[in-house]
């Protein structure tokens, strides 16, 4: 059930660029990498994740895809407790 769940949300969100929901198409995607280090005890969760930018859906003043102002203004570091969903 839980792959059922998942290919109908990930078709769900195509079909809205598909049919011209979305007017700019995937000019309008975010898109980041990362990787994370997770802490897993019976009754707590501790995760640090670094992420990096790639893309940003607004104008930066820098052409092409990977469109960041600089790869340092680019990171994030989070700290978080429990499970990301």
């Amino acid at each position: 059930e839980e792959d059922e769940v998942a290919r109908k949300h990930f078709l769900d969100s195509l079909n809205a660029n598909v049919n011209g929901i979305i007017k700019d198409g995937f000019s309008v995607i975010d898109v980041g990498t990362g990787a994370g280090l997770r802490f897993d005890m019976e009754m707590l969760v501790i995760r640090g994740d670094l992420g990096i930018g790639i893309h940003a859906p607004y104008d930066t003043g820098k052409k092409g895809y990977y469109n960041m102002k600089s790869f340092k203004k680019s990171l994030a570091f989070h700290i978080a407790i429990g499970y990301p969903f």
